[in-house]
């Protein structure tokens, strides 16, 4: 009885370990997704790009036009 008590125990033992090792390993890949959302968004934020001079000559409002002072 005992020995299959012990056997049991080292079975569920085994099962934690594979488990937290897991959980380790999805923490890890969350980190590195952050870090690379991160730095991806920081990429787009720089690029985007000032209307050039020709475009001004529109009639129109961009919303990407940061340039106008009119408020």
């Amino acid at each position: 009885m005992s020995n299959n008590l012990n056997s049991e125990l080292n079975q569920l033992q085994l099962q934690l370990a594979a488990i937290q090792e897991q959980q380790r390993l999805q923490k890890l890949m969350i980190k590195q997704f952050q870090q690379q959302l991160k730095t991806y968004q920081q990429q787009q934020q720089q690029d985007v790009t000032p209307i050039s001079p020709s475009d001004e000559d529109d009639n129109y409002d961009s919303p990407l036009d940061l340039s106008s002072t009119s408020i």
